[in-house]
């Protein structure tokens, strides 16, 4: 069942950085205990200690900066702790916690194969920190035994050594099954990050562990913290179904914007005519939300005649940011019937939904509604001009790049910048962009930019995303 999510979100960061910071920093590859931080030129004394002999102290000084350094020294570093890991090994046996938890992370950086073995000695140790990084520095490593390490520090007394271990197996690809038995953890960072993992590994929960799972999330999108309300929404519009659509709806209304918006795209994941309907229901009673759902529904695959049929409503009479969101969702569906809605949405007298009803038609297949764009260029109106020539250089025509110029010298200060943004986005290198100035400054920046375009028209291709 592994369902894709659509990229820009979160994709926001679920990353789910859930907001807790081991996470964050532990997917950057980094420590988030032991050392003190280290100056910008921690990597270049580490590396001058590990030629001096001493690679416990280039540990101390690279714990955290070694995945963050220029790749020859991160290679280096990497061929010194390989060649010295019998006194890496002997410090992991050291008096000095922060020797202890930097052996850690030398031996992931040498990968050898001990590694895990050596590391895993540290998830016993009496010091809950010390633990805490063995657990972040064998996410590095790959294996089965690690697995099981890391679900064994799944049931450690501190919670923040079980946060990283689930951080771990998380990166890793494994662990659902400890991950599942977290879902009732007693710290809210724990819950976190086990629904997280979950929605990670969302093909590797089996089957006689998924449906436990799903009612587990469901359970904790009431939770009382938000951080796991969040991390549940988002788990769950991956691993779930049609089943949970009712949960997600109630969530997608949730008093944090933060989950809200997470159960939208949750619903927008699983898709089908159940979520479908949700997020019209959601677009239709309006709110700050209203065009993230109507968005989403361009992800349910429901092409159904009255899905259709209540996307061309919202786009004749939404909000515009909603009537935008409608007309992609239509071209993200496809299919005759919304190809027929965004036809007529170009042809309709609400000239601010032509730029996004034409590209839409364009992602279903029919290029022909772009024709009304290049009349719209020539509107007097500087928005219905604007939006015009973003439509067509979104659908890779350089017709409207004259309009973008014009926009510099306007005496709005709003078109002028976003004529400015549409030439930095779709003109690539170019002359200056500045926006202020009086009508003599504005005309010049203008005059550099007409200049610049003369010479390129004939042969100037948009620049790829």
């Amino acid at each position: 069942m592994g369902k894709t999510r659509s990229s820009p979100r979160l994709r926001s960061g679920l990353s789910v950085a859930l907001g807790c910071g081991i996470l964050a920093g532990s997917l950057a590859g980094a420590a988030t205990a032991g050392p003190p931080a280290q100056p910008p030129d921690a990597l270049a004394e580490a590396l001058a200690a590990a030629g001096a002999g001493d690679v416990v102290r280039a540990a101390e000084l690279a714990a955290r900066k070694w995945s963050d350094g220029r790749a020859e020294s991160r290679a280096l570093l990497r061929e010194a702790f390989a060649s010295g890991e019998a006194a890496l090994t002997a410090a992991l046996a050291d008096a000095r916690a922060t020797a202890r938890s930097a052996a850690a992370w030398a031996l992931a950086a040498a990968n050898s194969v001990d590694s895990s073995r050596r590391i895993a000695v540290l998830l016993r140790d009496s010091d809950a920190p010390v633990r805490r990084e063995a657990a972040l520095a064998l996410g590095e490593l790959a294996g089965r035994e690690v697995e099981q390490d890391l679900s064994r520090a799944v049931l450690d007394g501190d919670e923040r050594v079980r946060e990283a271990a689930l951080v771990s197996l998380r990166k890793l690809g494994c662990g659902a099954d400890a991950a599942v038995s977290a879902l009732a953890d007693g710290s809210p960072e724990v819950r976190a990050a086990a629904a997280a993992l979950l929605g990670e590994v969302r093909t590797g929960v089996a089957a006689a562990l998924r449906g436990r799972a799903r009612g587990e999330l469901a359970r904790l999108l009431s939770d009382p913290s938000a951080l796991v309300r969040r991390a549940a929404a988002f788990a769950l519009g991956l691993l779930g179904s049609e089943e949970d659509v009712g949960p997600l709806s109630l969530a997608a209304r949730d008093r944090e914007a933060d989950v809200a918006a997470t159960a939208v795209e949750a619903l927008g994941d699983i898709g089908g005519p159940r979520a479908a309907a949700a997020l019209l229901e959601l677009a239709q009673e309006g709110g700050a939300l209203a065009h993230r759902a109507a968005g989403a529904v361009g992800r349910t695959r429901a092409r159904s005649r009255e899905v259709v049929e209540s996307l061309e409503k919202l786009v004749l009479a939404a909000p515009r940011k909603v009537a935008r969101a409608a007309a992609a969702a239509m071209g993200e569906l496809g299919g005759e019937e919304a190809r027929a809605a965004l036809a007529r949405a170009v042809s309709c007298a609400r000239k601010d939904v032509h730029a996004a009803a034409a590209v839409a038609a364009a992602r279903a297949g029919d290029t022909r509604p772009a024709r009304v764009l290049l009349r719209e260029l020539d509107e007097p109106d500087d928005w219905t001009a604007l939006l015009a020539a973003r439509g067509l250089a979104r659908l890779g025509n350089p017709a409207g790049m004259h309009v973008f110029i014009r926009g510099l010298e306007s005496e709005d200060a709003h078109v002028r910048a976003y004529a400015a943004c549409c030439l930095a986005l779709f003109a690539g290198a170019g002359p200056e962009l500045a926006t202020t100035g009086d009508a003599a400054a504005r005309a010049a920046v203008a005059k550099a930019w007409r200049m610049w375009w003369l010479e390129r028209r004939d042969t100037f291709v948009i620049p790829a995303d």
